[in-house]
């Protein structure tokens, strides 16, 4: 994969939208240790792989956005399935997952 500037202006807004909901999962009434750590997780991922961006390291942006979009997988599938989580939040997550998920689906395919 060759990284470019259109990548690095294509992905860091996806990456600010992650760490935008994993902030807004920190200051929910209805957080729990299970949200934060898929939240958690999914930032992580989400702000390495920002970082192997904006350093042009292509060996690791492949396996990076995949990990990212794994870990936007289990933060969907948890939102889904939390009947505690008010609308916008879930949504926001669902979001977030959409983004990242286009991202990888128009650069790897």
């Amino acid at each position: 994969m060759q990284l470019s500037e259109m990548y690095k202006s294509e992905y860091k807004p996806i990456c600010d939208y992650v760490c935008d909901t994993e902030e807004m999962a920190q200051k929910s009434d209805k957080k729990t240790p299970e949200l934060e750590a898929v939240m958690n997780e999914f930032a992580k991922k989400a702000r390495e792989l920002r970082d192997i961006i904006e350093n042009g390291s292509t060996d690791d942006a492949k396996e990076a956005l995949i990990e990212v979009e794994q870990a936007a997988d289990s933060a969907k599938l948890f939102a889904e399935n939390s009947k505690d989580l008010d609308k916008d939040l879930t949504s926001q997550i669902k979001t977030a997952h959409d983004r990242v998920s286009a991202f990888k689906h128009a650069k790897l395919h």
